[in-house]
Parts: structure tokens; C-alpha cells; sequence
């Protein structure tokens, strides 16, 4: 059940992706999406590759290319550094 927020259909608790909003529960593979923390406290997974733009305001926000915003606890050096990171991870260091 892609996007209903009830798991599989088998019950699992299988990832929920949220289509063409780049945003995963936070049940999602870590290894595939960046972990942000909303101002709430919640954790949320998005997709890095899906980020758009980020600014302080003083709030960090981020806008994604399907246009949605998120705003995050996370300042924007962190979430720069996180998408460095996952990016190393997947190509390998800079030479």
C-alpha cells in the first residue's frame, strides 16, 4: 500500500513511500535517504536527490522539486554535510 502509511499488505512494516513528494517514513532504508528532523521532533527521511533548495530563515527549510517545504530542526550546514556524506557513500571520496 505505496503512500496509505499502513505498511504491506501482508501487514509488515515495510517501507511507505510517499509518491512524487520524495519523502519516506522514517521506517524507510536508512542507507537510501537522508534522516531530517522536523521542528516537531519527528524523524522523516527524504530524498536527497530530490532536494531542490535549502535556506535559514532562521528555520532551515527545504523545498523539494516537487515544491513541497519541509521545515527541519537541522541547520543547513547539517543537512549539506548529510547529503555529502550520502553521496560519498554511494560515488566514493573526491580525487
Amino acid at each position: 500500500m505505496r503512500g496509505s502509511g499502513a505498511g504491506a499488505v501482508d501487514g509488515s512494516t515495510a517501507p511507505v513511500f510517499y509518491p512524487g513528494v520524495g519523502l519516506w517514513s522514517p521506517r524507510a532504508e536508512a542507507n537510501r535517504v537522508i534522516q531530517l528532523i522536523r521542528l516537531n521532533g519527528q524523524a522523516v527521511m527524504v530524498n536527497s536527490d530530490l532536494i531542490e533548495s535549502l535556506e535559514e530563515t532562521p528555520d532551515t527549510v527545504v523545498t523539494l522539486t516537487s515544491g513541497n517545504k519541509l521545515i527541519v530542526r537541522d541547520r543547513m550546514a547539517q543537512v549539506q554535510q548529510k547529503i555529502i556524506d550520502f553521496k560519498r557513500k554511494i560515488y566514493g571520496p573526491a580525487e
